[in-house]
């Protein structure tokens, strides 16, 4: 894509210099009308491949809900999320599956307007952070059966809530003082007491 936009700019400006070139107003105009005429075929093309398509991902009316609910919230709230299950994905694999099953995204954070604990891996990896303790601690708390880890993770991050998909239910939360502060068909919160 880069390529396609640096060969876009060198396009325009080899198409400027030759215009300046040419001494006929006609000749200008004809060549003109020619690379519009030519170009919005393609432009109409994109526009229709873009918006006709199904969307991949989707974030229901539920999860929204849940995530109105988080903004209700204190704004420097750390919320803790599952890791990304890419096994744990939407059985018939049609369009548009929840959007946590489709790919490790921020869109907790980003619909939210909180603090999460850790998400959208790929991004924080391009922007060069070191993140790979974290990431270890986080898959290591949610794995470990007895609730330990996690007690140990909430307590060092000052995680506030622990936001979690259903199916994500899979530690022992009894080690934990919290309490489930919003429940629906998709989501669970539970606050951290603390």
């Amino acid at each position: 894509f880069r390529s396609l936009l640096l060969f876009g700019f060198l396009a325009a400006i080899s198409m400027s210099r030759m215009m300046k070139k040419i001494k006929y107003n006609s000749v200008k105009i004809i060549i003109s009308t020619l690379v519009i005429v030519l170009a919005v075929p393609t432009t109409f093309g994109l526009l229709y491949q873009f918006y006709s398509n199904k969307p991949l991902a989707k974030v229901s009316a539920a999860e929204l809900s849940a995530l109105n609910f988080l903004k209700t919230t204190n704004p420097d709230s750390v919320i803790l999320i599952a890791p990304y299950n890419q096994y744990n994905q939407n059985k018939d694999g049609t369009p548009p599956v929840p959007i946590y099953d489709w790919s490790d995204t921020g869109y907790i954070a980003a619909l939210s307007g909180r603090i999460t604990t850790i998400s959208d891996t790929q991004q924080i990896d391009i922007m060069g952070y070191d993140f790979k303790n974290l990431l270890s601690a986080r898959d290591a708390a949610f794995a470990d059966k007895t609730g330990s880890l996690l007690s140990a993770f909430v307590k060092n991050y000052k995680v506030d809530y622990i936001y979690l998909n259903k199916g994500e239910d899979g530690s022992d939360y009894s080690k934990l003082s919290m309490e489930k502060v919003y429940t629906n068909s998709e989501v669970n919160i539970y606050r951290i007491n603390k």
